[in-house]
């Protein structure tokens, strides 16, 4: 299903327009990617739930959240700190906040599989994000998306030696299909392929009508070996680099990244 561009870019302009002040850490590049996927989400409606980030700070990509939010649809908002509340209520009634850690949010608060996007912006440590991404199994559901934040970044290697020790330790129950711009984009396993179609048919147009041209994607692995993809600013002048595409890696080696 194609993104309508207009109706998006509109929705993204409201957004910096409103909430481009508020204090926080999220680019533009990454607000068009959460933009993007969530409007994917939105756009086929069979993939319901309610969202929800973990450390919420003063609301910078809450509030991109917000504006994804449908009928029914809840922004769950958990955070130590009491200012969870303020953002809560700038948002609006559909916006809960909970004041705890995230370890302590059991399904009585957070419901099995009632998510169908968490971002988690959290406890940057190496134990943390154990912890959390027991909390995404647990309560994404089966279409949802899980994004951490700051992954790969290298002020926080814990963070990211953390998200990779639990993939490996639960096999089979998230993949990361997108990572870059210090965010990693993940899915239950058998929708990555789906996710992946619309990364590679879909995202760099929408990019572009985003405003923003600055992007490569990247995928130098047979599929077998891992079928995630690289978002970097713009080299070789390409959208899309593979070992198909990429003219230094010997005929052999050459494999298509459309083989998801």
């Amino acid at each position: 299903m194609r993104l309508d561009p207009v109706g998006a870019r509109a929705r993204l302009d409201h957004y910096h327009a409103r909430f481009g002040e508020v204090p926080g850490w999220l680019s533009d590049m990454s607000a068009a990617l959460l933009h993007g996927f969530l409007l994917w989400q939105e756009w086929n409606g069979h993939i319901r739930g309610d969202l929800m980030e973990v450390g919420v700070a003063e609301g910078r990509s809450a509030h991109l959240l917000g504006l994804a939010l449908r009928e029914r649809e809840r922004l769950l908002l958990n955070d130590v700190s009491a200012s969870v509340a303020e953002v809560a209520s700038r948002i609006g009634p559909a916006a809960v906040p909970l004041l705890d850690w995230s370890a302590q949010l059991g399904p009585d608060r957070v419901p099995d599989r009632s998510v169908r996007f968490l971002h988690v912006d959290g406890d940057h440590g190496r134990q943390a994000q154990h912890v959390d991404l027991a909390l995404a199994d647990r309560v994404v559901a089966e279409g949802g998306m899980v994004v951490l934040d700051d992954f790969l970044a290298p002020q926080f290697i814990g963070l990211t030696l953390g998200a990779v020790e639990w993939m490996a330790t639960h096999p089979g129950r998230l993949q990361i299909v997108l990572a870059g711009f210090n965010k990693a984009y993940l899915c239950r396993p058998h929708m990555a392929s789906i996710y992946l179609r619309f990364v590679v048919e879909e995202l760099p147009d929408f990019l572009r009508a985003m405003g923003q041209p600055d992007f490569t994607l990247w995928h130098m692995a047979h599929p077998s070996d891992s079928s995630a993809i690289g978002i970097t600013s713009r080299q070789f002048d390409r959208d899309v680099v593979t070992l198909d595409t990429d003219t230094r890696v010997p005929e052999a080696e050459r494999r298509s990244v459309l083989s998801l």
